[in-house]
C-alpha cells in the first residue's frame, strides 16, 4: 500500500486480526505468523491512533474532514481487535464511538443509508447501546425501543441496498432486537437464485456501489442470514462454493 492512508491501513489491519483469530480458534500452529502477526497488529493500531482527529473520528488522513464511513470502519476494527484479545486504547475507542453517535444524531436522513447501517453495525460490535437517532416526544427509557425508533429503523432499512441491509441485520442481531429476523427475511427476498446458490447485487443509487462488489455484498448478506438462522445449511454451503469459484488469484475483484 503505497500511500498508507487510513483505508489502506485497515485493508491490512483487519485481515491480520482475522488470520490471528483463525489460528487461535482452530489451534493452528504457524510459528512465524504467531511471532509476526501481533507486531503487525500493534503497528496498525499505532498508525490508527495517530490518524484520529480531534473530534474522535477518522478521515483518510490526519488533517482531512472526518468521514462517517471511515470512522465506522476504524471503530469496527478496534472492536474486533479488542474481541480478539489485543489491548486497545479505551480512550480512542470511546472517542470514536462518540463521533459516530454525534454524526448520526446530526442528520442521519441526509446520509447514505448503507453508510448509516454500517455505522450502526460498528457501534453494535463495540458493545455500545443502540443510539437514539431522534429524541422521542415522550420520555422512553433508553433500554426500551420506542415507536419512533422503530419508524427510524424501518426508514433506514427501506433506503438500504442489500449491502446496507446486511449490516443493519447484523447490528440488530448484535443488539438482540427481534427486528433482525424480519430484516433477514427481507434480505433473503432481495437475493438472486442461481443454480442452487444465492447472489446479491449492490447496483442502485447507493454510493457504496463504487466501493464494493457483488461478491462482497453476497458474503455480508450470507453472514447476516447465517447469524439469524434465516438460511439452511445446504443453501449456505452452495453460496459459499459460488463465492470461492469467483475468486481471482489471491482474492476477489
Amino acid at each position: 500500500y503505497p500511500y498508507g492512508c487510513v483505508e489502506q491501513t485497515m485493508d491490512s489491519f483487519l485481515p491480520d486480526l482475522l488470520v490471528w483469530r483463525v489460528l487461535k480458534e482452530q489451534g493452528i500452529k504457524v510459528p512465524w505468523l504467531e511471532k509476526e502477526l501481533p507486531k503487525m497488529v500493534q503497528r496498525g493500531l499505532a498508525r490508527l491512533y495517530r490518524f484520529q482527529h480531534e473530534d474522535g473520528g477518522w478521515g483518510w488522513w490526519e488533517d482531512d474532514e472526518t468521514d462517517l464511513w471511515m470512522t465506522s470502519l476504524v471503530v469496527r476494527g478496534l472492536a474486533e481487535a479488542k474481541r480478539t484479545g489485543f489491548d486497545v486504547s479505551e480512550v480512542a475507542l470511546a472517542k470514536g464511538i462518540k463521533a459516530i453517535e454525534e454524526m448520526l444524531s446530526k442528520g442521519w436522513r441526509n446520509r447514505d443509508s448503507d453508510t448509516v447501517a454500517f455505522a450502526l453495525f460498528a457501534l453494535a460490535r463495540t458493545g455500545a447501546k443502540i443510539p437514539t437517532l431522534e429524541r422521542p416526544k415522550l420520555f422512553v427509557p433508553a433500554t426500551l425501543p420506542s415507536p419512533q425508533q422503530q419508524l427510524v429503523l424501518n426508514e433506514i432499512a427501506s433506503r438500504c441496498s442489500p449491502y446496507g441491509l446486511a449490516f443493519l441485520t447484523l447490528a440488530l442481531h448484535e443488539w438482540q432486537r427481534p427486528e433482525a429476523k424480519q430484516l433477514a427475511e427481507r434480505l433473503l427476498r432481495t437475493s438472486i437464485a442461481l443454480k442452487g446458490e444465492l447472489r446479491w447485487s449492490v447496483r442502485g443509487s447507493t454510493r457504496m456501489r463504487r466501493w464494493t462488489t457483488d461478491d462482497e455484498t453476497t458474503a455480508w448478506a450470507l453472514l447476516a442470514l447465517m447469524r439469524t438462522g434465516a438460511i439452511d445449511e445446504e443453501l449456505a454451503a452452495e453460496t459459499v462454493k459460488g463465492l470461492l469459484q469467483n475468486r481471482k488469484g489471491d482474492g476477489w475483484v
